[in-house]
């Protein structure tokens, strides 16, 4: 099935935190794409997390305790929720849902938040297209991958960005660019199949060499990973900037530190 002939749904979350488990919706935003184009206006939903959003959370998005005191809880927008991630809105279509770095963040926050709240039903995570892997895949070398950062980078409109509308709309437009660019395989299995193909070498990646370093991705030379320097070749790394990391920062891989020591002569 072609993607541009699929129904996609975005979707989006503002939380309390970044403790997918642990931490609260305080907005869902959501949007239909059709070969890129969007179809009707975004729609959110903000929601009473039934906690305190923290200040740090709230500078981010702009989401206050007052401004959702009166809001529903999660489990009473939940149903409608449900009904547009199981397909119910789209008129017996087949739908695909997608959202950037809704695999390893907005579904697992969102099922947690459907458990917590007796709800029936999980978004299957590997069923859900995720732009920001592809670009971790296939761009490694620009180093933050932000959604704002990329659809600059794009040419995408972004206003407001955090609030969890305009970010699925602008995740929306990504996801078709990238669609066109060749960079997100044209059919939905084949998308599907090799999204999952990067997580896992994008995981094996990170195990062995955290953020320090990448493989490129024809020639499987080593390259920084991290800071202005992302996408230089080990090989003509500054020996010197290397020892300075080795020196100066924790928590490096033992992979990592074996492969700076190497270059930088210690």
């Amino acid at each position: 099935m072609d993607l541009s002939q699929t129904p996609i749904l975005v979707f989006d979350t503002e939380t309390t935190g970044l403790d997918t488990q642990e931490d609260r919706v305080v907005e869902v935003g959501a949007c239909y794409f059709l070969n890129g184009e969007r179809l009707g206006h975004g729609r959110a939903m903000r929601v009473n997390p039934g906690i305190e959003i923290p200040e740090g959370a709230s500078a981010v998005h702009g989401i206050y305790n007052s401004d959702v005191e009166s809001c529903p809880d999660f489990g009473t927008i939940a149903p409608r929720l449900v009904a547009h991630f199981q397909g119910e809105e789209s008129n017996g279509e087949s739908l695909v849902l997608a959202g950037y770095n809704a695999v390893k963040y907005d579904t697992p926050i969102l099922n947690a938040e459907f458990r917590r709240h007796g709800i029936d039903f999980q978004i299957d995570s590997s069923r859900v297209l995720d732009p920001l892997i592809f670009l971790q895949w296939h761009h490694r070398d620009w180093g933050r991958h932000k959604l704002e950062l990329m659809a600059q980078r794009f040419g995408i409109p972004l206003v407001n960005a955090h609030s969890a509308s305009a970010d699925a709309k602008a995740t929306g437009s990504l996801l078709h660019e990238l669609i066109k660019r060749g960079t997100i395989p044209a059919t939905v299995e084949n998308a599907f199949e090799a999204q999952a193909l990067h997580i896992t070498a994008l995981d094996a990646e990170y195990e062995e060499f955290g953020r320090m370093l990448y493989r490129d991705r024809e020639s499987g030379a080593l390259h920084l990973g991290f800071g202005k320097h992302s996408g230089v070749p080990l090989e003509r790394a500054d020996p010197g900037y290397l020892r300075w990391c080795l020196e100066n920062m924790q928590n490096i891989p033992a992979a990592a530190v074996q492969a700076f020591s190497e270059r930088a002569g210690t």
